[in-house]
Parts: C-alpha cells; sequence; structure tokens
C-alpha cells in the first residue's frame, strides 16, 4: 500500500520558465491590496484542490522560503484530509 509520501510524490510539476507566455513569474502586492489575498488564495477548492507557491504565503510573499513553507501547509491539509477521509471510510490511515 502507499504512503501519503508515495502518492504525494506522484504530484503534478509545471516548469514556468518553459511555458511559454510565462517564462517565469512571481507575486507582488498591487497598489490598494490589503495583505488578506494570500489567505484567500491558500483555501484549498472543494477539500481536493490545494494552492501553495510564494503567491500564497501570509507573511512572506514574493520568497522561496515562503513558496517552501506554503508548499509544506498544503501536503499537511492534504494529508489530514486523506487521512479524516480513509478513517471515515474505516480503513487504515494512508500507510499508518
Amino acid at each position: 500500500m502507499d504512503t501519503i509520501i508515495d502518492y504525494l510524490a506522484r504530484g503534478l510539476a509545471i516548469q514556468l520558465s518553459e511555458v511559454l507566455f510565462i517564462l517565469g513569474s512571481y507575486a507582488r502586492l498591487l497598489v490598494g491590496a490589503t495583505g488578506l489575498e494570500s489567505r484567500q488564495l491558500s483555501q484549498p477548492i472543494a477539500g481536493r484542490v490545494y494552492f501553495a507557491g510564494e503567491a500564497v504565503h501570509p507573511t512572506d510573499p514574493g520568497t522561496v522560503h515562503g513558496a517552501f513553507w506554503s508548499g509544506e501547509q498544503a501536503v499537511c491539509a492534504l494529508e489530514h484530509q486523506f487521512n479524516e477521509e480513509a478513517l471515515g471510510w474505516g480503513l487504515k490511515a494512508w500507510g499508518k
């Protein structure tokens, strides 16, 4: 049986510097931004789609460490979601 790490390792990664019309990007706050936008961006959609990256970190937007930390937060949220579902189905939590 796969562990949650095995499952997540098969996820999708995109190299933005190689995507035509993107060619790399970074986050910045626009004039008039409240600072709450990153919290809105980090909210999961239907408990299935989670976002991570430097744009969604609430205190370190536009930084590598903000991107890394938001990725950790998304993985923890996914792990929690999968474990909750596994327990709800009467199954063992993923690989535990």
